[in-house]
Order: C-alpha cells, then sequence, then structure tokens
C-alpha cells in the first residue's frame, strides 16, 4: 500500500478491481470486494484469473478479525526482530485466523539452541477450524536466527532429535542422511528497460544478454537453466525454450551494430541496489567483470537512499520513478508453482502508469494467458511470452536454483507433508503410541 511502501500485497491481489487504485492512493475502499453477510465475501476481478483460488492461500489474503488486527500496533515490533514477550494483555491480541491451529504464544526464549535471539511459536488445535480438526493437540516450532552459530544449532538439533526430544528437524542440506524436501525455487534476472537509452536498442540488450557471465563460485543450490527466466521445475515440459549462450564474440559483433557503439561507451551505465558491497551482490559484479573485459562497458552501482520519515521515524527507501531506471534486478520465489508467477514479476518491473510499449504488450499477452480456460493453452502462451522476452533481450537471467532441504522424522510421525505452495504442513499429522508423551508449554 502506498502509505507503507508495502507493494507486496499488489502482487497477490492486484487483480481485483479497485485495487490498484489503492494501491496508488487514490483509495482507501476496495471496491472489487462486497460483504454478502457475516460468512461470504464476493469478489469481482479485472479479468479471469486462474491462478487466483491459489493466490487466496497467500498469508497476505488471510481472513483476520478486523478489531483484533487494531491492538496489534506496536506488539509486533515491541521487540528485536518482532518477536513478543506475550503478557495476558499481549494474548488477547494475537491473530485470529482460519486455519487449523491457532498461535498461542510467540514468544523471544533465549536459551533456544544457546541462540541469543532463538524463539519459540506454539500453535493450538483450532476446534473450530471449518474441516475435520487436527489430529494433533499442537504444535511447538523453535525458530534459530542466529547464523552465527550455525554450527552449535545444527549439533543440538541433532541430540535433541537423537533423544526423542524433537519430532522433526529441517536445517537445510548440511545431513548426510534424512529426507529431502523441495522448496520453491529461486529466480533472479535483470530486466532492461527499453524506452531508456542505451536499453532501447536491441542490439545492445543483446550484447549485454550474450556476455553475462555469472561465475558460478558464487552460486548455492542446483542451477536449472541460467539461460531463461523461469526455473525448470515451473516450466512446461518440453518447451524447448532458448535464451542466450555466453558468447563474447557474438556479443561484441552485437555493440557494433547497436546505436551506441563509440560515444555511449564513454560514460557507465548506472545499476540501483539495496546493498552495494560484494558479499550482497557477488553474482552481479561477475557479470558487471564480464561486460568490462568483452565489452568495454562499464557499470556505475549505486545504493538507493534511504531517510526516516518525519512522521514516524520508519525508514524509507527513496526510489527514482522506475521508468527512469535502465535497469532493474528481479527476484522471485514464486507464491505458487507456474510460468505466471515469475513472468508478472517481470511485467511489474517497471510497473509506472506509462510503461514502454514493449512490456505493456507483454503485460497484455500475461492477461490474456490467465484468462485462457483451457491449461494447456495457457501453458503454450507463457512459453511463447518467455521466448519473446527472450528473443527481445528485455531480460538477462542470472540464477535458476532449485533449492532443496532435508528433513529428518520420528518413525512416530505420519503425514508430514510440505504443501508445494501455503497451507499447513501439520494439519493431517499424526502420532503413533510409541511417541514420548508431551505437553504445549
Amino acid at each position: 500500500m502506498k502509505s507503507t511502501g508495502f507493494s507486496f500485497a499488489n502482487d497477490i491481489l492486484g487483480g481485483i478491481q479497485g485495487a490498484e487504485r489503492v494501491v496508488n492512493g487514490d483509495a482507501r475502499e476496495l471496491t472489487g470486494v462486497e460483504v454478502i453477510d457475516k460468512r461470504r465475501l464476493r469478489v469481482r476481478l479485472v479479468s479471469p484469473r486462474f491462478d487466483f483460488p491459489m493466490l487466496l492461500a497467500h498469508p497476505v489474503a488471510y481472513v483476520l478479525k478486523r478489531d483484533n488486527v487494531a491492538r496489534w500496533d506496536g506488539v509486533w515490533n515491541a521487540e528485536p526482530l518482532g518477536m513478543v514477550f506475550t503478557t495476558e494483555v499481549e494474548l488477547e491480541a494475537l491473530p485470529v485466523g482460519a486455519g487449523p491451529f491457532k498461535l498461542t504464544r510467540f514468544a523471544r526464549v533465549e536459551d533456544i539452541d544457546a541462540d541469543p535471539y532463538g524463539s519459540r511459536c506454539v500453535l493450538a488445535r483450532n476446534e473450530h477450524y471449518w474441516d475435520t480438526p487436527s489430529h494433533i493437540d499442537g504444535v511447538v516450532i523453535n525458530l534459530s536466527a542466529t547464523s552465527g552459530a550455525e554450527a552449535s544449532v545444527i549439533g543440538r538439533q541433532r541430540d535433541e532429535f537423537s533423544n526423542g526430544n524433537l519430532d522433526f528437524i529441517l536445517i537445510g542440506d548440511s545431513l548426510s542422511e534424512g529426507i529431502y524436501i523441495n522448496l520453491p525455487p529461486r529466480m533472479s534476472f535483470l530486466a532492461l528497460n527499453p524506452s531508456r537509452p542505451p536499453f532501447d536498442d536491441i542490439h545492445f540488450r543483446r550484447a549485454l544478454a550474450k556476455t553475462a557471465e555469472v561465475d558460478e563460485k558464487l552460486l548455492t543450490g542446483i542451477v536449472s537453466n541460467p539461460h531463461r527466466i523461469v526455473s525448470a521445475s515451473l516450466a512446461s515440459p518440453g518447451d524447448n525454450i532458448r535464451g542466450y549462450d555466453f558468447d563474447p564474440a557474438d556479443g561484441k559483433q552485437e555493440l557494433e551494430a547497436s546505436l551506441y557503439q563509440d560515444d555511449f561507451l564513454q560514460s557507465p551505465i548506472e545499476f540501483y541496489t539495496l546493498d552495494d558491497s560484494e558479499a550482497s551482490i557477488g553474482y552481479l559484479w561477475s557479470v558487471f567483470k564480464a561486460w568490462r573485459e568483452a565489452l568495454g562497458i562499464e557499470v556505475k552501482v549505486n545504493e538507493f537512499d534511504i531517510q526516516s520519515d518525519v512522521d514516524d521515524d520508519s525508514p524509507h527507501l527513496l526510489l527514482p520513478p522506475l521508468n527512469e531506471l535502465g535497469m532493474v534486478e528481479v527476484h522471485v520465489w514464486p507464491h505458487y508453482p507456474h510460468p505466471h508467477a515469475v513472468l508478472i514479476k517481470f511485467a511489474s518491473a517497471f510497473r509506472d502508469q506509462d510503461a514502454p510499449a514493449e512490456i505493456a504488450e507483454i503485460r497484455r499477452l500475461i492477461a490474456d494467458a490467465a484468462a485462457d480456460p483451457d491449461a494447456a493453452e495457457r501453458r503454450l502462451k507463457y512459453s511463447t511470452i518467455e521466448q519473446r522476452i527472450l528473443d527481445q533481450a528485455l531480460a538477462i537471467p542470472l540464477l535458476a536454483l532449485e533449492t532443496q532441504a532435508r528433513i529428518m522424522i520420528q518413525p512416530w510421525v505420519h503425514g508430514l507433508k510440505f504443501p508445494k505452495y501455503h497451507g499447513s504442513a501439520f494439519k493431517d499429522v499424526w502420532i503413533d503410541d510409541t511417541a514420548p508423551e508431551r505437553a504445549l508449554p
């Protein structure tokens, strides 16, 4: 929302009629949502969206009680990292949701895994859940927030698991045993603004695309296909999308064919980021180095300015208008497993109303694909859109990481599974009579 600088809600709910006006600060009421009665809402969309039911599973769309939310003010930010010491008064302000569990405690607990910023989340069964209530009484989740204590945290978790005090542990890929689970893939690409010189020249964009090499030593995870925007696990089988291979000779030829082969190279192209340290954007530095060596193009890295608002002392980014930026890095952790989730992030990289014609056309094509009732046709259209973006060199793929973690589960725990997108992993869990007896704290 405009008042908070939080645009994530628009990514989830932006398809609702009137949402754009609310996000832009032009309206306070969401005209596309109508209250039918105490238990029902009617939602009207700008256009048909096959993905809307999946988006409603995201936490941004969870149903909450208005007067309960009003009492949260200041509670969640009362402690470092937003953690809460739950007194009796604060317990009354805990969220009221509609899931299979209710939150009864979320507090910093300094002795958790020898982590001074550790916390404990306690969930109890929601007896009023609309579906069959959970088989278990609740869930206790111990959280670690100190990366420096990783080795000791893992060691203690292993000990607690071996002693039967933990039912499962999920600690990344550092376990040699356990069961692999797939986490949402991570994608990153540079979106180029075709309305800003020198990115308005397709040959210049192609020159960058053909010489953008990411140092593989800086990557973690499994790189599925760094030559495309959409991760392989989300793509349609056999779609044969083709991006750009690293080819400095071809890149040099493309640069020579562009309008900017001589005079423009006297000044660097600019890139903006929150943190310009090499540790933060190491893989981007490797791309910028490749451009310098292959094309003689320099990149000036700038940090976005941050200032405190005089009213609430909260930090706000001072962002230039997006269409004044020539190059933007886009990170994607899909809200649901589908190419649409990635392509729509590209289309909103330059989200101003006067979007370049090429980007506006891609937005139109994405909306057309989302409205197609035939799943196979939708997939075909999304593949065509991705290929169009790559053919025009409007995006330069950087990362396409298939992320995984290992989980160890005690033999008495049954039915634990992590949903492909948002939802409860614990709703269908049941524990047999070989488990040690425990009570919720």
